[in-house]
């Protein structure tokens, strides 16, 4: 009986130390999962913050970029309402010296 009472109790002591240090390497892992879980997130967070940033720069280039075409744009029609301007005013003067020939010749 008391051999193995003995048995029973360094059994008893062996489980009781298994025990704690499975607790210690599970706290181990999971301080150790903790921190890869936040590099992992703060990287993650870093690429959000570069691809924002980098969608913006390509956002402010596009809109210059047709903003500089809206401009390029507006200065041809311009010249096109400067043109026909021109050439309506050149027909309406040739039209006026026709009715004034026309005018001193009938008198």
């Amino acid at each position: 009986m008391k051999e193995e009472k003995k048995h029973h109790t360094d059994q008893e002591k062996n489980n009781r130390k298994q025990k704690h240090a499975k607790r210690d390497e599970y706290e181990r892992d999971d301080l150790h999962n903790i921190g890869v879980t936040d590099a992992k997130e703060k990287s993650l967070i870093d690429e959000v913050e570069t691809l924002q940033k980098n969608l913006e720069e390509e956002k402010d280039e596009l809109i210059s970029d047709y903003e500089k075409k809206l401009e390029e744009l507006k200065k041809e029609l311009d010249l096109r309402m400067k043109v026909e301007i021109h050439e309506i005013e050149e027909r309406k003067n040739s039209h006026r010296n026709d009715l004034m020939i026309a005018h001193t010749k009938s008198f």
